[in-house]
């Protein structure tokens, strides 16, 4: 006995909970009230298929028996209306045109979800999502923790066209090459080192993280900031090496004072004969030229 659900696909409205039913032949969703199947069987007719018909053998057509043939849509896992809006988000498109673009608004439809009217229920939508992957994150680093596992973190600035600046934090694990993460940090007005252990010890204690347990190192840029932060907690510091390249570019062609060539003097009695060196490598501090490079480029600036 053919049933009105061998030709649409059931299902419940994930923000009003009614059920729904998705035809299989148009894709179009059917509100069914109060659990009642009259309107989607209304609208199998337009089809040509006649449920109560067939069920009491009047109907003039045969009854369709045939499946519908499955599609690689049928196997993957659909993204819910929260994921679709962070997605949407997440790529820079603002809250109001995600609201009121038609054409955002008709896709969302067409992929059986109701999209809120007011931005104000799309913005709760994010902020669901954002509450149910931060609890999916604080079980995964639980878990890890419970095992004996410890972190690394790595630490960057950001600071957006509005200037508004952030700290962005993840998580590393060396057991599986895993990288969490776990957002951005504000920074409200100046930041000093004492301000920045706060926030990070406050951050990563809100994913269940103890800064002086469970992290061992910390990767960052080499402001001076950052390289008080990482005394004051106490963990490894591993400075980024462009910035190392780019500070050791910086202090030798704008350092104004010159380095003092005696500084370079080797006393005979510090040589410890048993070291080891290499003869090519020795060279008279004759040799060496001072050179001031700060006023080189001062006077290049002047020429050019």
């Amino acid at each position: 006995m053919p049933s009105v659900w061998d030709f649409a696909i059931k299902r419940k409205n994930p923000i009003t909970k009614v059920l729904e039913g998705q035809c299989t032949r148009c894709n179009k969703v059917i509100t069914c009230s109060g659990n009642s199947t009259t309107t989607l069987k209304n609208h199998l007719k337009i089809h040509g298929i006649n449920i109560e018909a067939q069920v009491t053998g009047t109907s003039k057509e045969e009854p369709i028996t045939e499946k519908r043939t499955k599609t690689i849509s049928d196997f993957l896992v659909r993204k819910s209306l929260k994921e679709i809006v962070s997605d949407l988000a997440t790529d820079g498109i603002s809250i109001r045109a995600i609201t009121r673009n038609n054409y955002i608004r008709q896709s969302i439809t067409r992929d059986g979800f109701k999209l809120p009217a007011t931005e104000r229920d799309v913005m709760k939508l994010i902020h669901e999502d954002y509450i149910e992957k931060k609890a999916k994150t604080i079980l995964l680093i639980k878990q890890k923790i419970d095992a004996g596992t410890k972190f690394s973190m790595t630490v960057d600035e950001y600071t957006t066209i509005r200037g508004r600046r952030f700290f962005g934090v993840n998580i590393h694990t060396s057991d599986d090459k895993v990288t969490i993460k776990t957002g951005l940090v504000r920074i409200i007005g100046s930041c000093t080192a004492e301000d920045m252990v706060l926030s990070m010890r406050q951050h990563l204690n809100d994913f269940g993280l103890d800064i002086n347990k469970d992290i061992v190192g910390s990767t960052q840029d080499g402001a001076a900031v950052n390289k008080k932060f990482i005394r004051l907690v106490d963990i490894i510091g591993q400075f980024c090496l462009n910035h190392a390249l780019h500070l050791g570019v910086c202090d030798t062609l704008y350092k104004k004072n010159t380095l003092d060539i005696d500084d370079l003097n080797l006393a005979n009695d510090e040589i410890d004969e048993t070291d080891f060196y290499d003869d090519s490598l020795e060279f008279s501090v004759d040799e060496v030229e001072d050179v001031n490079y700060h006023n080189l480029l001062n006077t290049s600036r002047k020429l050019h």
